[in-house]
């Protein structure tokens, strides 16, 4: 099933991502898709604005980070990436899992970079120890950071073959995505 234009939308206390789904046809004159609802995560509650705001998210952000990391879809992802990322062995197997890839953007802030493969597949590839390297020469260190952090232009074998490399990536997407 190929799903197109994912819309992410918040409303009080829950996140919602939309996906046109077109297996069911479509409808209307401007050919519009039905929406399918395929994900919902319960995200932080600040029910204040300014200072009780904050203070309130002070009391209370153990409870809710608790909560968002245990939800079933964050412990979904977090048992896929687990399982799935040992088996990568090069920066085109990344790119071409979208799971993986998705998560993996996440704990670095770059999850809007989902579409574009190849730039994402030429910064792991380049490796960050030459000075000429794509992630060395941008000014957005996050790439920086994601092609260090696996490793596939640098060392062999890459890092994400390490036994916490999971771990540390996973609790940073979360961390990222409260």
């Amino acid at each position: 099933m190929r799903l197109l234009r994912v819309v992410s939308v918040r409303y009080r206390s829950f996140a919602f991502t939309i996906r046109r789904n077109p297996k069911f046809g479509t409808c209307g004159a401007l050919g519009e898709f039905p929406l399918v609802i395929v994900q919902v995560v319960k995200v932080p509650v600040v029910p204040f604005g300014g200072s009780a705001g904050w203070s309130f998210l002070q009391r209370t952000r153990e409870a809710q980070q608790a909560a968002f990391d245990n939800s079933a879809i964050n412990d979904r992802e977090k048992n896929y990436f687990a399982e799935n990322i040992g088996k990568v062995n090069t920066a085109e197997d990344l790119v071409n899992d979208r799971e993986l890839l998705s998560f993996s953007l996440s704990a670095f802030g770059l999850e809007d970079d989902i579409n574009n493969k190849f730039f994402i597949q030429k910064i792991l590839e380049n490796g960050t120890l030459s000075d000429d390297s794509l992630a060395n020469r941008l000014s957005d260190k996050r790439y920086f950071a994601l092609s260090e952090a696996f490793g596939f232009g640098d060392v062999s074998p890459p890092r994400n073959q390490l036994s916490d490399f999971a771990d540390r990536i996973s609790s940073a997407a979360l961390e990222r995505r409260f």
